[in-house]
């Protein structure tokens, strides 16, 4: 097998909310453990990494951590013209975090290329990916088109004004739908999900390949005398739809007909 130095691109990366900076953290770590050579370009906030993974970090306005997205910022930081972008986006009810890193990324890694032999993406899918693919191989992990949160999200809204402010937020995905469909290699990381990035985003099956996402068994595994029968618990998040909590209520109603001791525990809000 040959060693590949790769960068992996992620435009914010959690590292304890959210799966974007574990998906980050555990495929960076495994890459290592093959023998190969990653680093890690991403924005605010940054991952929990392996200590033989590089971190190159690619600064944002990182709006979403402070207290007042609007006077939170000097003017100093506003007199790059990206960082204006960014904060006039943000306080508009937009998310540009998507397209910004895209322009930050290229100005880093355009003269650096020939450092690497293959370019990951995790689902930025900003415009200077079909720059990077046309000068050395690249691929991008889909997790799953979020124009499904969009569509879900909008069935459970009554109010037109709030229609139009989760329209105005997702507005990042004429981009992604208009580089997904112009990429030529992508992972999705379930059946599932390969036929919805299909659907949506329009990319040809045939360039997209499936690689399930695995388990830490070292954090989580069963303990038996800790076992509690009649018991389900859940993490979906309450407030978005596509989780499908609103099925799972409906399925443990018919269920606790049946079984009068069932407990649903749901964490979260």
């Amino acid at each position: 097998m040959t060693n590949l130095k790769v960068a992996l691109l992620s435009y914010r990366s959690n590292p304890f909310s959210g799966g974007q900076g574990i998906y980050v953290k555990y495929l960076s770590r495994s890459l290592v453990k093959l023998g190969h050579e990653v680093t890690v370009f991403s924005g605010p906030p940054y991952p929990d990494l392996d200590s033989r993974v590089k971190l190159v970090k690619v600064p944002s306005l990182d709006l979403y951590s402070k207290k007042n997205k609007f006077s939170d910022v000097s003017i100093k930081e506003l007199r790059n013209f990206l960082n204006f972008f960014e904060w006039i986006s943000i306080n508009s009810g937009g998310f540009s975090e998507p397209y910004t890193f895209g322009k930050r990324i290229k100005k880093l890694l355009k003269n650096k290329l020939n450092e690497f032999d293959v370019i990951h993406d995790n689902q930025s899918l900003c415009y200077e990916l079909l720059y990077f693919q046309k000068k050395i191989p690249l691929v991008t992990t889909i997790h799953h088109p979020i124009s499904k949160d969009l569509k879900y999200e909008l069935k459970s809204i009554k109010s037109t004004f709030l229609k139009l402010l989760k329209i105005r937020w997702h507005s990042f995905l004429w981009m992604q739908t208009f580089v997904a469909k112009r990429l030529k290699r992508v992972i999705a990381v379930s059946s599932s999900s390969k036929k919805d990035i299909h659907e949506d985003f329009k990319v040809d099956l045939n360039k997209i390949s499936v690689i399930l996402n695995g388990i830490d068994n070292e954090i989580f595994f069963p303990q038996n005398d800790k076992t509690v029968t009649k018991r389900i618990v859940t993490t979906a998040s309450a407030d978005v739809p596509l989780k499908g909590l609103d099925f799972l209520l409906d399925a443990f109603s018919n269920l606790s007909k049946q079984y009068s001791d069932l407990e649903l525990h749901v964490i979260g809000g």
